[in-house]
């Protein structure tokens, strides 16, 4: 009986320290491939233009779409006739923060993290 027993819970504890050494694994390989403030290694951040209520001339273009931290970064707007556009940024100053003109252009200056730009087009 007791080497039945003392077979079973060799297995049961063999089972329990595999399961726990491959879940430390996983999350230890989460926590080295992830970095949710930046998309790669070269500290280079990304720009996302987000629209909203453009028509088919609309457009707001991000240059460059990658920059690393203090750098400026120039949006330049794509406008049809009588509209313009509302550029949000959460917590990112940017100047102006409403184009009426196509082919104007914003700025602003990139922080150390991702960067997605609201764009809000309208009438004017």
């Amino acid at each position: 009986f007791l080497k039945s027993w003392y077979g079973s819970c060799m297995k049961i504890t063999h089972l329990f320290f595999r399961s726990i050494a491959v879940a430390a694994l996983s999350a230890l390989f989460l926590v080295a491939c992830s970095d949710p403030a930046s998309g790669d290694d070269t500290g280079k951040y990304t720009i996302t233009v987000v629209p909203t209520g453009a028509t088919d001339v609309d457009r707001l273009d991000a240059n460059p779409t990658q920059a690393t931290e203090g750098e400026t970064i120039t949006l330049t707007a794509t406008l049809g006739q009588n509209r313009q556009v509302t550029i949000i940024i959460p917590a990112v100053i940017v100047t102006p923060s409403v184009i009426t003109t196509s082919g104007g252009t914003a700025t602003f200056t990139m922080p150390a993290t991702d960067v997605v730009v609201q764009a809000a087009f309208g009438s004017r």
